[in-house]
């Protein structure tokens, strides 16, 4: 008995984890450039929210031209084919100070100033609940998605 119960929650377990290929979805390249009110924004966060089912979202940042890459289990390796909610955000810090400075005030015995973090973007497009950004990520196509950000 002991060894059917052993059994049955070993089978169990791996019917929960998936088999195989560790239980990871496929993915498929997808790529977009980000810009606000015209410019190219660099830097800036984009996170494709699973919305239909996928096990995963995607994340990204952009780069010089505001071009980014999507990442899901590795660096580049794309998305899972679904829709998404995107949510796209950039912070700029001011204040503070470098560490080598945070390691001399310390020793010095000072307090240390706090930075203070400030959206570049709109606020509504740091969630997917209020960006408005949809994305279609299909099996076959280009997958390029370009997202004009506004005032």
């Amino acid at each position: 008995m002991k060894f059917a119960v052993g059994t049955f929650a070993c089978f169990s377990i791996a019917i929960a984890c998936g088999c195989g290929g560790g239980g990871t979805e496929p993915t498929v390249p997808v790529t977009g450039t980000v810009s606000f009110n015209s410019s190219p924004v660099a830097g800036a966060t984009v996170v494709f929210g699973a919305d239909s089912g996928q096990a995963r979202s995607a994340t990204a940042v952009t780069d010089s031209s505001g071009a980014f890459s999507l990442s899901t289990y590795g660096e580049y390796d794309g998305a899972i084919v679904g829709t998404y909610k995107v949510a796209i955000s950039k912070t700029e810090t001011s204040g503070g100070m470098s560490e080598d400075e945070e390691h001399a005030a310390i020793e010095a015995g000072q307090e240390l100033p706090e930075a203070q973090a400030k959206s570049v973007l709109p606020s509504k497009y740091s969630s997917a609940a209020t960006s408005g950004l949809v994305a279609e990520v299909t099996a076959s196509g280009e997958n390029q998605f370009t997202f004009e950000l506004k005032d």
